[in-house]
C-alpha cells in the first residue's frame, strides 16, 4: 500500500497538482476579506505539502495566514480538519 501511495503522489504532483483553477470571482473576494482586515486560513484535504504548492501556484499565498493539511505520512482516515 505505501508503494502505491507514492507511486500516485509521484505521478501526482509532475501531472495533476496544478489542474484545478481558481473558481471565477474568488480572487476579487478573497482580496477583500484580507483587506477587511480579516483573518484567513486554509484547511486542506490535500497532504500539506501540495496545498502549500498549489495556494502559491495560483499567487494566493499572500492572502492566507496560515496552512493546515494533512502529513505527507498521515493515513487515508487521518484529517488535519
Amino acid at each position: 500500500m505505501e508503494e502505491a501511495v507514492r507511486f500516485y503522489r509521484t505521478h501526482y504532483e509532475k501531472n495533476g497538482l496544478f489542474n484545478g483553477a481558481v473558481y471565477p470571482g474568488m480572487r476579487d473576494g478573497l482580496t477583500s476579506l484580507y483587506a477587511f482586515p480579516a483573518r484567513l486560513f486554509v484547511c486542506a484535504a490535500k497532504p500539506q505539502g501540495f496545498a502549500e504548492k498549489i495556494i502559491e501556484h495560483f499567487d494566493l499565498g499572500h492572502v492566507f495566514e496560515g496552512l493546515m493539511g494533512p502529513t505527507w505520512k498521515a493515513s487515508s482516515t487521518t484529517r488535519a480538519c
